[in-house]
């Protein structure tokens, strides 16, 4: 319902003003596939929903961080691996800036990398040992992982 405060006409054109002093408000949403922890493991797009009591949203922006400046949309997607903070914020037809709320969105693309070295020079209990190294590139979203020893049975013929 929009309450009409003043209805004016210049020439042939009618402008008319509300009273309306509420700025619109805007959810953020995250759709993508999700893995440990809150971190994302796939493309991710977060999508913004603005709805407005008394008039109507004229816009809705984001931005990533607080120094690049405002993008008009109603989303935005990511592939690559790291943390996004996405501001946004909404606009009505009359003017009123919703103050900006932020999404923090973690993304980890990339699947962890397993090496292994097997040195049949060292044996340990008439094994030979194995050394598995699990890197993660540092994402501190995971349980920790490193090096260990694993031991394998010696083929014999």
């Amino acid at each position: 319902m929009v309450l009409f405060n003043q209805l004016q006409f210049v020439g042939s054109n009618a402008k008319i003003t509300t009273t309306d002093t509420t700025p619109p408000v805007t959810t953020a949403s995250v759709a993508g596939p999700l893995g440990l922890n809150n971190w994302y493991t796939g493309p991710t797009t977060v999508t913004f929903s603005a709805t407005d009591d008394l008039s109507v949203v004229a816009q809705t922006q984001y931005r990533l961080g607080s120094s690049q400046s405002w993008t008009s949309g109603t989303g935005v997607s990511f592939a690559a691996s790291g943390i996004y903070n996405v501001q946004y914020q909404s606009i009505d037809v009359d003017g009123n800036v919703e103050t900006p709320d932020t999404i923090t969105v973690r993304l980890d693309s990339r699947a962890p990398v397993i090496s292994e070295n097997a040195d049949t020079s060292v044996i340990f209990n008439y094994l030979p040992v194995a050394s598995l190294t699990i890197d993660d590139i540092g994402q501190n979203h995971r349980q920790p992982v490193g090096s260990q020893s694993q031991h394998s049975e010696v083929c014999r013929s």
